[in-house]
């Protein structure tokens, strides 16, 4: 079952620096927004937060007790505020996905798909022995897993011998020397989603 799509409360994994930087992407996206016409808190409210967070992180850097206190006291305001900004805004937009976008707040309760990336720079090397042959592709982002083939050349029957791994590089062993083999090395994704390299016809040695 989905969950309801709104917007995060959760604030507490984002640094000092992160956490200024993230207000002020709020406060640009809330002020003047049509959607949110008397929003809680008020963007003016929320702005002054983030502008105190900003200044005491820079005097904090002194490493004195006192600023970093402030610092850390201006966090829990700003913090509190996003909160509040929240949960105005699920209230108000829930769970219209443009509505809660404009606002500068992430989005919680939808469903990743991340795409898989694709297969580049395929490779298939003689490794230091007789029979060894070594495949190889840059990493694919969003991988689970890889899945490095080969077959005697040509292939039929898409008859492929294949290695599971977790890493973009693999040695096979044991092929027969002096024999035609066609390689190919691909990326598994997590919903099962597969991209392969183009067929490398080599000569084993």
């Amino acid at each position: 079952m989905q969950k309801k799509l709104k917007t995060s409360t959760d604030f507490s994994k984002l640094g000092d620096l992160k956490m200024a930087a993230f207000g002020k992407e709020v406060v640009t996206a809330m002020t003047g927004n049509v959607n949110f016409t008397n929003p809680v808190p008020a963007v003016q409210e929320l702005a002054t937060a983030t502008k105190n967070l900003s200044d005491a992180i820079e005097k904090a850097r002194s490493r004195e007790k006192l600023a970093v206190s402030v610092k850390n006291d201006m966090r829990i305001v700003l913090q509190q505020l996003l909160v509040e900004l929240a949960n105005y805004v699920n209230y108000t937009a829930a769970p219209d996905r443009s509505k809660l976008i404009s606002s500068g707040l992430k989005l919680t309760g939808e469903s990743r798909n991340k795409h898989l990336g694709t297969v580049e720079n395929f490779t298939v090397t003689m490794g230091k022995n007789s029979g060894e042959v070594i495949l190889k592709i840059n990493s694919v982002e969003n991988s689970k897993s890889y899945l490095h083939c080969y077959s005697p050349h040509p292939v039929t029957n898409d008859a492929w011998i294949h290695a599971v791994s977790s890493s973009a590089e693999y040695q096979f062993e044991g092929l027969e020397p002096l024999k035609l083999f066609d390689f190919k090395s691909g990326a598994l994704g997590s919903k099962g989603q597969m991209v392969y390299s183009a067929i490398i016809t080599k000569g084993v040695v």
